[in-house]
C-alpha cells in the first residue's frame, strides 16, 4: 500500500514538470470579451461608449454614418465610416473617449472613425482593417440568407 502511494506521489512530481503538468496549471482558456457581440451590438456599443465619453469631459456629439461616401444607416450591413462632430475642452480628451472602443471598430465593420473637435479645429481618423469574412462567419447578427434552389456554396479551399 505503502508503496502505490509513494508510486502515485512520483508521477504526481514527473508529469507538473512536463506538458501535462503545463495544462493542469493553465487553468481554463481565456473568454473573448467580444465573443457574443454580434455586428450591429458592437456598432451600438461605439455610439452608447462615445456618448458617455463625450459626456463625462462635458461634450456632446453630432454622429454620422457613411457607406462608400454616402450616408448610410447604423444597420447597414455593409462596412461603415463613422464621423464623430464634437467640441472637447482639452483636445487630449479624445483618447480616454475612443480608446476603449477601438477593439469593437473591427467587429463593427468600421473601417474608418473620424473624429471632428471644432474648438481645436482637429481632425482625428482612426483605421481598423477589416477581415475577409468567413463563410462560418455571421458576426452580423443577420440571419443566414436562404440559398436558392439550384445554388450551391463552393467550400473554402
Amino acid at each position: 500500500m505503502l508503496g502505490i502511494f509513494v508510486i502515485g506521489i512520483a508521477a504526481v512530481i514527473a508529469m507538473n514538470g512536463s506538458w501535462i503538468g503545463q495544462v493542469m496549471r493553465r487553468g481554463p482558456a481565456p473568454e473573448d470579451p467580444l465573443g457574443g457581440v454580434n455586428q450591429m451590438q458592437a456598432r451600438q456599443l461605439i455610439e452608447q461608449r462615445i456618448t458617455e465619453g463625450l459626456a463625462s469631459v462635458g461634450a456632446k456629439g453630432k454622429f454620422s454614418w457613411n457607406v462608400g461616401g454616402q450616408p448610410g444607416d447604423i444597420n447597414s450591413p455593409a462596412p461603415i465610416e463613422l464621423t464623430v462632430d464634437t467640441s472637447l475642452a482639452d483636445k487630449n480628451a479624445r483618447h480616454q473617449i475612443i480608446n476603449p472602443i477601438k477593439d469593437y471598430m473591427e467587429r463593427a465593420k468600421i473601417p474608418t472613425l473620424t473624429m471632428n473637435d471644432a474648438k481645436s479645429h482637429s481632425t482625428w481618423t482612426y483605421t481598423c482593417q477589416l477581415r475577409a469574412p468567413s463563410p462560418e462567419d455571421n458576426s452580423d447578427g443577420l440571419p443566414p440568407q436562404p440559398q436558392a434552389e439550384g445554388e450551391a456554396t463552393a467550400p473554402a479551399q
